[in-house]
């Protein structure tokens, strides 16, 4: 299926997405609060582990029209994440905040140094990301 590890056609991405989806709705499964689980609850973690999988499924869906950075998602998370956490946290979480945005940065910047994305790919990656955790953390607990 695939005719190197880089991964480089939108054909070549459809089983690493579909694993990685599969993962990370399985962490959510196992760290939601629920009756018969207790041992592992976390709703921070189960909140974070939907969005990356929302934002996976987003990129997934993308990816079947053109190419989407997966890593551009990741750091969009991240940022996602960072700002969740402002709410959450009795904490001064500028410093991680500031680091979110320098580390996507550095991250979007490499990607087009070595010419695997174009500059399209990594913001909507980075939309997807952040999409993906503002769902988990803003909307979906309005309807939960």
């Amino acid at each position: 299926m695939i005719d190197s590890l880089k991964l480089e056609t939108t054909r070549e991405r459809i089983i690493p997405y579909i694993a990685t989806a599969t993962f990370y709705l399985w962490t959510y499964r196992m760290f939601h609060p629920t009756n018969s689980n207790t041992i592992f609850a976390n709703e921070l973690i189960s909140s974070m582990m939907l969005g990356a999988a929302i934002a996976i499924f987003i990129g997934f869906f993308i990816n079947i029209f053109q190419k989407i950075s997966l890593h551009a998602i990741g750091v969009g998370c991240f940022f996602g994440l960072a700002l969740a956490l402002l709410r959450f946290s009795d904490y001064d979480l500028t410093l991680l905040l500031i680091a979110s945005v320098l580390i996507g940065g550095m991250v979007g910047s490499a990607r087009l140094i070595l010419n695997v994305h174009e500059p399209k790919d990594i913001f909507m990656g980075y939309f997807v990301g952040f999409a993906g955790q503002f769902l988990a953390f803003n909307v979906i607990p309005m309807f939960g």
